[in-house]
Order: C-alpha cells, then sequence, then structure tokens
C-alpha cells in the first residue's frame, strides 16, 4: 500500500533540491480516491497515517 501511495505521488511532489524537503498540494481524501480507483480501498485517515512512514525511511515530506 505504501508503495502505492509513492507511485502516487511520484507526479505530484515538488521539492527543495538543496535541503531536499519535500511537498505536495495533493489531499488524503484525494490519494485515497485514486487508490480506490486502483482496487484498494483506504481510508483518507489511513492514507494520513501512512504517509509519515516514509519519514521513518530517512525520507523528509511536508504537506501544504
Amino acid at each position: 500500500m505504501i508503495d502505492a501511495i509513492r507511485n502516487l505521488m511520484e507526479r505530484e511532489t515538488a521539492g527543495d533540491p538543496i535541503s531536499g524537503v519535500k511537498w505536495t498540494g495533493k489531499t488524503t481524501e484525494k490519494i485515497a480516491w485514486q487508490m480506490k480507483r486502483l482496487g484498494i480501498v483506504v481510508s483518507r485517515n489511513t492514507v494520513g497515517r501512512l504517509w509519515w512512514i516514509p519519514l521513518l525511511a530517512g525520507e523528509c515530506f511536508e504537506r501544504w
């Protein structure tokens, strides 16, 4: 599921090349809707919780 979120966000993520900070304007509701279209039923709350997991892997993300 995390890989599916990463794949969806690949083209929707912007960032600062110097600091490495990344961000997106896409809401968790929109991500959940797109995942449902892929056959993965997940709530926007779950997407929000999973969004922070990349932080544990050393990636740096912020949300608008």
